[in-house]
């Protein structure tokens, strides 16, 4: 991207051209996780000392700001959002450094196409999200301070810092050491490469907290069968006495993973908020994916590009399944996931783009700039409110019953029983030609809510 703007102007007009996207969900409320883990939990609104964080809880930093904000603004839903906007700005402001600081050829696009992705907005706009940011904020001070770690060796002290933070924020960033060793391959002496083992050891008992927690060890629970007593079912409803059962994930997960967050990456089509265990694509398509990365990584093994590919999907391991996380059974993929990886795979996709031969070839950024600002500001909008979030989750996917029990317990606290009503009996429909739905977990909770709606004088309860 050249221009003869000063650079000053080019990101005030950025920042302003990205808040109009993302106007729409400024006046949003919470939704969701918002209620449980920061407005409603006892843990924050309650005397709950900010030592116990650091004590017990496996992102202390992110449950210090929360209670600190939440002591601040109370209420004022607005300041939440303007803040986690303004961690993006700031983020997008850090990719560019970033990029500048590794030579990368476009580090203004970089910047743009950061700023603006759709992908970025359930970052932004999901208040709880803050964690993500947060983790995303501390690890790309942490990369930079690396990075002038070779000019200057007193930074790593601060990139160590940094990284403590950013784990403390969220293990988002955990595979980020490797990726660091790679970059000082050759800049550094051998003997300080004892300087990233520190990282290693931060990573290391982030991954230990995480696995040990009693939320992580919670859902590794509910991958059993809980069994259900029913001594009398309603006779026109069948609910099974296995019910209780969370979907699983398939054993080839880590496939489907890569391959939705590599397309993601580039063609957000469908970014509903949460999407759930849902893939309609052939598994050859998928396998033929690994195969197509493959391929593209003996093209451009000679290019420094190829250091981007590999460390985007460094940075996924994570998310895909490797390690089976039972809460991505509810979410599926989640775009929240994407955020940290999104910076070097659209240095890949930057480059692609710019290596085609043609004269004018950045009109092929100019239109994937145009589509990330239609969606983004499409997006924006499932975050204004709880129907919003769960009705355009349960479009991309029907068969998410945790989302939709949700959405039709949203419609009858707020009155609408008919909206309601039509949730649960789709639900019901669906289930007479999907049985396996019937021993899903939330089956008989969406059951017995559509018997005490639709028949309002019988008592569903056993």
């Amino acid at each position: 991207m050249t221009t003869k703007l000063p650079k000053p102007v080019i990101f005030m007009l950025a920042y302003a051209f990205a808040t109009a996207l993302y106007w729409p969900l400024l006046q949003g409320t919470p939704i969701w996780d918002d209620w449980t883990f920061w407005f409603q939990d006892p843990v924050m609104i309650y005397d709950y000392s900010y030592l116990e964080f650091w004590k017990r809880f496996t992102w202390p930093l992110s449950n210090t700001i929360q209670r600190f904000l939440l002591g601040l603004f109370d209420k004022n839903y607005t300041v939440y959002h303007v803040i986690s906007l303004l961690l993006h700005f700031a983020n997008s402001y850090f990719v560019y450094l970033t990029g500048r600081k590794l030579k990368f050829a476009s580090p203004l696009w970089l910047f743009w196409l950061f700023l603006i992705a759709p992908v970025c907005v359930i970052s932004v706009g999901w208040l709880i999200q803050i964690k993500t940011l947060l983790a995303f904020f501390f690890g790309i001070l942490s990369l930079l301070s690396f990075l002038n770690f070779f000019d200057k060796k007193k930074w790593i002290y601060l990139a160590w810092l940094f990284f403590l933070l950013s784990i403390a924020a969220k293990s988002t960033l955990i595979t980020l050491p490797i990726i660091m060793m790679f970059l000082c391959y050759k800049k550094i002496p051998k003997p300080h490469y004892l300087y990233i083992f520190p990282f290693f050891l931060i990573s290391a008992f982030g991954a230990y907290r995480i696995l040990n927690s009693p939320v992580t060890q919670a859902a590794v629970k509910s991958l059993t069968i809980n069994k259900v007593e029913v001594k009398a079912p309603i006779k026109f409803v069948e609910i099974t006495e296995d019910s209780g059962q969370v979907q699983k994930v398939e054993n080839d997960f880590f496939v489907m993973s890569f391959y939705y967050y590599f397309w993601q990456s580039i063609v957000p089509f469908d970014n509903a908020p949460v999407k759930g265990p849902n893939h309609e694509n052939p598994k050859w398509v998928e396998y033929l994916h690994l195969f197509f990365i493959a391929c593209l990584i003996g093209i451009f093994w000679k290019d420094t590009i190829i250091f981007y590919l590999i460390a985007g999907h460094i940075l996924l391991l994570p998310f895909v399944g490797l390690i089976p996380a039972p809460f991505m059974v509810v979410t599926w993929v989640s775009d929240q996931h994407l955020y940290a990886v999104l910076p070097a795979f659209l240095c890949f996709w930057i480059f692609v783009f710019e290596s085609i031969k043609i004269r004018y070839n950045w009109i092929f950024l100019v239109i994937i700039s145009i589509f990330f600002s239609f969606k983004t500001y499409q997006s924006s909008s499932f975050y204004k409110n709880e129907i919003n979030f769960y009705r355009e989750s349960v479009r991309s996917n029907p068969t998410n019953l945790a989302i939709t029990y949700n959405l039709a317990f949203a419609y009858f606290r707020t009155g609408n029983i008919k909206q309601s009503l039509e949730i649960l009996e789709n639900v019901y429909q669906l289930s007479q030609y999907e049985p396996e739905i019937k021993r899903r977990r939330f089956f008989n909770h969406l059951m017995f809510l559509y018997i005490s709606l639709k028949y309002p004088k019988i008592d569903p309860s056993p």
